[in-house]
């Protein structure tokens, strides 16, 4: 009897494994699925895009090279997004003088559910939606908020999952775009 149940569960587990097995070969991997072959990195090009404001204005990210960039994915349901979306207002408004560019980028929402972060925390930097989260995809995102620094050049200098739990991490991290 001891036998036969241990069988059974070799034969359940090996049932189990090929069914991953053939799972995974099915799906997509997520490069595939953004159109780029491996997630954005370090030290590379950071990944091009055309997204609208929610005022209706095209941007581009390419044609901002000349100026520092940070990109940062965030959504209104996001607990970690509401605790540094005054951060990064703090940070704007103390660097865009210097040229900053901050784009917010709405991860699967709509208008009005921007609109409404936007308001409750002061942004003055562009937010834009991401419908079919085409842009989301290319950047290949593991969790919320995210946020990726591009260099005048449009190089991505660093990435950061996670939120930012002071103004002063998040300045010593745009400092290190602004002044390269």
């Amino acid at each position: 009897m001891r036998g036969h149940f241990s069988e059974t569960k070799a034969k359940i587990f090996a049932a189990f494994a090929i069914l991953a097995l053939v799972a995974s070969a099915c799906s997509p991997a997520v490069g595939d699925a953004a159109g780029a072959s491996e997630p954005p990195r370090v030290g590379a090009l950071a990944p091009d895009f055309t997204v609208s404001t929610l005022d209706g204005n095209a941007i581009t990210l390419s044609q901002l090279r000349g100026k520092p960039v940070v990109i940062n994915f965030f959504a209104s349901w996001c607990a970690p997004c509401r605790l540094e979306a005054p951060h990064l207002q703090e940070a704007y408004a103390r660097k865009s003088k210097d040229g900053l560019v901050i784009i917010g980028i709405n991860m699967g929402e709509g208008k009005p559910q921007a609109e409404q972060f936007v308001k409750d925390y002061g942004w003055s930097f562009d937010v834009v939606l991401d419908p079919g989260q085409k842009v989301t995809q290319k950047y290949q995102l593991i969790g919320l908020p995210a946020t990726f620094f591009v260099g005048r050049d449009g190089v991505l200098k660093s990435i950061k999952v996670g939120a930012f739990i002071s103004v002063e991490e998040l300045m010593s991290a745009i400092d290190k775009v602004t002044k390269a």
